[in-house]
């Protein structure tokens, strides 16, 4: 089996191309060598790229919206492929059935059968000369299903580099293609149904099909994971323990030959927590290191820049939160079982005896529980609860 799971040595997440053939990066954390099968493969990487759904939806509000969009919509072509190969796997190809009716004695169709002529009284007892029964044949000509066997061929034929139907061109313009789907998705309920019409408007919806563009298949979709992993950690926090709006004030530069005055960007802290109850703030910082399984951790420069965010909350909080105490905190990601989040580390140094400073505290928190309650839109309240009683 092809395995298009591929570890990035440079921690990118998402969907790239190796002479036309997808792959689909993950960090060392997430990658898989080897699959029972095909299936449980694809059904990973449809539960991934739901995280490049999210996060691209989140980059919506940045200064490069129009072109985060275009990225979505090209990402909906392909995730929507990605969803009728494991329908497919699971399920086997999608068919639609149509009942009609002969005469026979299995599943009778008395609503028929006493409509039909072939009916005989005799001494006042009523004879019907054949029973009509009820059955159900496979539909060969319908303009969804057609839709339906051309986007699977392209799907198989992208991912796995076969054709299985003849389908190979498409025969409808966007409107027709529009209206073929809707029309479908108000006539039908099932749960398959339902994915099916997902999937299709996800790749017909989000595609120019009236002009093919030869390299709509040829372009990255992935990010850093280490920004998905702060936007992960930033989702799941409680919206009601934040502290919301809290800006880092802007540096400036002085030229003194001319009192010339170039302004630092602004910087927005999100991850700090209140605790009304211990009167305490906590800023944690997301940091996407394998420190937990005995990898490397945040340089110095890290710690400073974390150190000096906390003296510079003290200062911007010190009135509305008096006596409030301020701590640091680093989140990592973790692998192994057990419990899905851990007070494993510290960082500290001892300036003199009984004299502390710059202590940062190291939480981690499995990844894949994390994905799951990111995809979920759930909050993590243990996260919340482990964070505020830990104590300098």
């Amino acid at each position: 089996m092809n395995n298009i799971l591929k570890e990035s040595k440079d921690r990118n997440f998402g969907f790239d191309f190796i002479d036309n053939q997808p792959i689909f990066l993950v960090p060392a954390q997430l990658y898989q060598s080897s699959w029972e099968k095909p299936f449980d493969m694809y059904k990973k990487i449809r539960f991934y790229s739901q995280i490049l759904i999210n996060y691209n939806k989140k980059k919506e509000s940045d200064i490069n919206a129009k072109e985060a969009l275009k990225n979505l919509s090209s990402l909906n072509v392909i995730i929507g492929y990605i969803n009728l190969i494991v329908d497919y796997l699971e399920n086997d190809e999608f068919i639609l059935l149509e009942n009609y009716y002969n005469k026979g004695n299995k599943r009778i169709n008395w609503n028929k059968t006493l409509k039909s002529h072939d009916v005989i009284i005799q001494n006042n007892t009523i004879f019907y000369g054949s029973m009509i029964s009820k059955n159900k044949k496979k539909v060969l000509n319908n303009d969804f299903l057609y839709l339906y066997k051309y986007a699977l061929n392209e799907a198989l034929y992208l991912f796995k580099g076969k054709y299985i139907n003849k389908e190979k061109e498409n025969k409808y313009s966007l409107n027709q293609i529009k209206y073929i789907i809707n029309k479908y998705d108000d006539e039908h309920f099932s749960d398959r149904d339902n994915y099916i019409v997902s999937a299709l408007k996800s790749i017909y919806f989000n595609s120019n099909f009236d002009k093919i563009n030869e390299n709509k298949f040829k372009t990255p979709y992935h990010e850093k994971f280490e920004f998905i992993w702060e936007h992960m950690i930033e989702e799941i926090i409680p919206r009601d323990k934040k502290i919301k709006n809290i800006k880092i004030p802007k540096g400036k530069y002085i030229r003194f030959n001319d009192n010339s005055i170039q302004n630092g960007a602004d910087y927005k802290l999100d991850h700090i927590i209140l605790s009304e109850e211990n009167k305490s703030v906590h800023i944690l910082d997301s940091k996407f290191y394998n420190y937990y399984e005995g990898g490397k951790a945040p340089s110095t420069e890290s710690i400073s820049k974390q150190e000096n965010y906390k003296n510079i909350i003290k200062e911007l909080i010190k009135e509305k939160y008096k006596g409030y105490h301020v701590y640091n905190y680093f989140i990592f990601p973790k692998n192994k079982v057990g419990e899905s989040i851990e007070y494993f580390a510290k960082h500290e140094i001892e300036i003199k005896k009984d004299c502390k400073e710059q202590i940062i505290h190291c939480i981690a928190f499995n990844i894949e529980k994390v994905i799951e309650l990111y995809i979920d839109n759930k909050y993590s309240h243990r996260l919340y609860e482990k964070v505020v009683n830990i104590k300098d």
